[in-house]
């Protein structure tokens, strides 16, 4: 009998697995940072819109083409991964405001008026509006401490927050820059006061379908309806004129 000839083997594109084949785990430095980039884009779709518990490893998987072996080559945990999306969306986000920062005009070159006062509006729009376009990021921020943190270990904690305080740092040097009267420890608690304000102000001035529907029923309501933006500019500028006037306080001496 005549011995049917084997077809040939389709041709795969790069980086194309054969049909029915697992992944391949990447043997390249850059297949590997490829690999790791796959796995936090995937991370980062699933949980701008899901809670931190029903995000599971093989979801993240998934999304990325990657077997749920070979994630844990690059991520021990599903939290490993989460704290390192934190940390890399935290980045992105300093770095852009400090050079939004660094556009205003400086306070010293500020030739009419009271240079710090000049400069707490557009400080205070500046901080709002860098995270009014970085909803990930303040959803990330809410997800962090009560769903996160205290299921990682200390050593792996404390090596994130050492990253975080390094940006605060950076961060608060870049806002004193146009409010001088300000010292870099002030200038780290507004840091500090802004984070809290992202977490509760996000929540805050969430527009559901819900808040939509009720609203639409009684007009009195409408004050409930915030915009997230304006809400934060407006309050990072009455806590920079606090701020302020703590310090001017304890310029002038008191009166005997």
């Amino acid at each position: 009998m005549k011995r049917l000839a084997t077809p040939p083997a389709p041709t795969l594109t790069s980086g194309e697995e054969a049909p029915g084949h697992r992944p391949r785990r990447a043997r390249s430095a850059q297949a590997k940072d490829d690999r790791r980039a796959q796995l936090l884009l995937a991370a980062r779709g699933l949980f701008a819109s899901a809670d931190f518990q029903s995000v599971t490893m093989a979801q993240i998987c998934a999304d990325a083409g990657v077997a749920k072996g070979t994630a844990y080559l690059y991520f021990a945990s599903k939290e490993t991964l989460f704290l390192q999306l934190v940390q890399d969306q935290l980045q992105d986000w300093v770095n852009a405001l400090v050079w939004a920062l660094e556009a205003l005009t400086p306070a010293a070159a500020l030739s009419t008026g009271d240079p710090t006062t000049r400069n707490v509006r557009p400080v205070s729009q500046a901080l709002a509006r860098s995270l009014a376009e970085r909803p990930l990021l303040c959803r990330l921020l809410a997800l962090l401490h009560g769903a996160l943190e205290p299921q990682v270990a200390d050593a792996q904690v404390l090596a994130f927050k050492q990253v975080l305080l390094g940006e605060l740092q950076r961060l608060s040097v870049a806002i004193v820059r146009p409010l001088p009267e300000l010292k870099v420890s002030d200038a780290a608690t507004l840091v500090l006061q802004l984070h809290a304000l992202c977490i509760g102000g996000g929540q805050m001035t969430l527009h559901t379908p819900a808040l939509e529907r009720v609203v639409a029923m009684d007009d009195r309501l409408k004050v409930m309806r915030v915009d997230f933006e304006t809400f934060l500019a407006s309050t990072l500028e009455t806590l920079v004129w606090g701020l302020l006037w703590q310090n001017r306080d304890k310029r002038v001496p008191s009166a005997q």
